[in-house]
C-alpha cells in the first residue's frame, strides 16, 4: 500500500499549519497499523473523491478551526461550481448541530431541497 498516497490530504496541510506537519509521521504509522490490521484498500484522497463526484451537488460544513477549515477551503475549490461551503462560526469539529441547531437545519434541508429539485 502507498501510505503517501493516503496521506494526501494531510500532506496538504504540512507546510501551512506546523502542528499537522509535526504530525506527519504519527499519520504515517498509523495509516500503517491499519493497514496491517485489515485486508481494506486505503481510502482515496479528499480531492480525489470530490473530482469524482464534482457533477453532483455538494455541501461540506466545517468548524470554524485549522485546519479544518483549510482543508474544506482546499475541497471546494476542486469543485467549485457544484460545492456549497458553509463555515460555522465558534464551531468546533462535528459540533455544528449541536451549536447552530436552527441554523443547520435550515442550511441542510435548502440544499436537499434544491439538490433533489423540490
Amino acid at each position: 500500500m502507498d501510505l503517501y498516497a493516503t496521506l494526501d490530504d494531510i500532506r496538504y496541510l504540512a507546510g501551512r499549519d506546523p502542528v499537522q506537519t509535526a504530525l506527519l509521521p504519527m499519520y504515517w504509522v498509523w495509516l500503517a497499523v491499519a493497514d496491517v490490521m485489515t485486508s481494506a484498500s486505503p481510502p482515496i484522497a479528499l480531492v480525489d473523491a470530490m473530482l469524482r463526484i464534482a457533477s453532483r451537488p455538494v455541501l461540506l460544513i466545517a468548524a470554524s478551526e485549522q485546519p479544518e477549515m483549510m482543508l474544506v477551503q482546499q475541497l471546494a475549490e476542486s469543485a467549485p461550481h457544484s460545492t456549497e461551503l458553509w463555515i460555522e462560526p465558534d464551531t468546533a469539529h462535528t459540533e455544528g448541530l449541536g451549536t447552530n441547531p436552527d441554523e443547520w437545519t435550515a442550511r441542510v434541508v435548502d440544499f436537499l431541497d434544491r439538490a433533489i429539485g423540490r
